[in-house]
Parts: structure tokens; sequence; C-alpha cells
């Protein structure tokens, strides 16, 4: 550089630096929405798997669940930017949900049919994804 930065440049350099930062940290703010999506998702497939009795109404719910999973999926990969440790804090959200869904479909053997067992199951296996979405949107 062969000319000296003049307080007024520092000052507009500085200005534009802190504007792109925001708006990279706003850009990198989507792993909450992924939460949220597929904590809705599991959700619904937990009270499908529970209430749903017809085996072509439970294949269209697997094939949809199937279909959101690879759609997120590649959402996910496209967003560019990330915040500093997203996956380390959004890890146990996914083992959380995954881990609570596997128990309600466990202990749940002899429940099918009963929306008393099945809705509590459905909100506490989708809650884990539901709270780290929040937690994730205030990262």
């Amino acid at each position: 550089m062969d000319r000296d930065l003049t307080p007024d440049d520092a000052r507009a350099a500085l200005i534009g630096a802190t504007s792109s930062a925001q708006r990279l940290r706003h850009r990198a703010r989507w792993a909450g929405t992924k939460l949220l999506i597929f904590g809705t998702g599991m959700g619904l497939v937990t009270l499908a798997v529970g209430l749903v009795e017809s085996k072509l109404l439970g294949a269209a719910v697997f094939l949809a669940w199937g279909v959101l999973a690879v759609l997120m999926s590649r959402w996910a990969r496209r967003r560019t930017a990330h915040l500093p440790g997203t996956s380390t804090r959004i890890a146990p959200y996914w083992a959380l949900g995954f881990a609570f869904y596997a128990v309600a479909i466990a202990a749940g053997g002899d429940e099918y049919g009963n929306p008393g067992y099945w809705v509590p199951a459905a909100v506490v296996v989708a809650l884990p994804m539901l709270v780290g979405s929040i937690r994730e949107r205030r990262a």
C-alpha cells in the first residue's frame, strides 16, 4: 500500500467488516431450522408408527420421511456458512431424539393404537430437537 489509511477510511472499513460479519452470522443459523424440521418429522413418524393401522398409509409416511431426510440433507449441504461448534452443540439433541425414538418403539409394543401412549411418546421424541432448535437460534 503506498498511502496511509485515514481515520475515515479505517472507520468505513470497520463498518463494512461488522456488516459482513453480521450477514455471515445470520446466514449460518440454518442448523436450528434443520433441527426444527427433523424434530417435528420424528414426532409425526412416532405418531404414525403407533396409531396408523393401514400398512399402505404407514408405508406412505415412511416414504415421506425418507424424502424429507434426503431433501433436508441436500439443503444442509448447500449451506456454506457455519457457526463455530455447530456440530458439537447439536449432536446431543440428535442422539437424544433417536434414543427416545428407540425407547418409544421398544416400550410401545403392546400399546399400538393407544393415543394415551403414542401422543406423549411423540412429544418426548420431538422435544430434544425442538429444544435444540431454540437453543441453536440463540447461539
